[in-house]
């Protein structure tokens, strides 16, 4: 039984394994493969929101209309490690002992009434106007950092429990 071996010439040098465990002789690609990586970093971190446009109103009355919206559903511990948990794509409410999230092209207008923190994890009690004209009471996912967003002005923050009117405004044509 005869096998075959890969021989090495000694004109090559030993391979070396990079951090991902692969293969690699020392200097050979690491440009390359450093500007891929850059690349990829700067095209991911680049990337726009893609959040709604919306038209908030505070419990003042007064309103700002802010630009990918999202909410940040994060929980932070008081002690420990946290996941971000960020949503763009719409707002969350309970359904049942379940979590639908309700999407911002869905959305007419969603009116927050009060907190709700009699209930553990605490909930905001609203209303949402469906474009469908639909309206429907809801128990929305209550957010310890809120809805931000962008104005005219620079970033937009402010807690879901100080909003009363979320009105979605149509998308701009790009």
């Amino acid at each position: 039984m005869g096998s075959h071996v890969a021989q090495r010439t000694h004109s090559e040098p030993p391979a070396q394994r990079d951090t991902l465990g692969y293969n690699v002789r020392v200097g050979e690609n690491m440009p390359r493969r450093l500007s891929s990586f850059v690349t990829i970093a700067l095209a991911i971190s680049a990337t726009p929101l893609y959040g709604a446009n919306v038209k908030v109103t505070d419990s003042k009355g007064n309103a700002v209309e802010v630009r990918n919206v999202e909410i940040d559903y994060t929980h932070y511990p008081s002690i420990g490690l946290y996941t971000p948990d960020h949503e763009s794509e719409g707002v969350r409410a309970y359904q049942g002992d379940g979590i639908v999230t309700i999407k911002w092209e869905q959305i007419e207008q969603l009116v927050i009434k009060r907190v709700k923190p009699e209930i553990s994890p605490s909930r905001l009690v609203g209303d949402v106007a469906l474009k469908n004209k639909t309206v429907a009471s809801v128990n929305l996912v209550y957010s310890e950092k809120g809805l931000q967003g962008t104005t005219d002005l620079g970033v937009f923050k402010i807690l879901l429990a100080d909003i009363s009117t979320i009105t979605v405004l149509p998308r701009a044509k790009r």
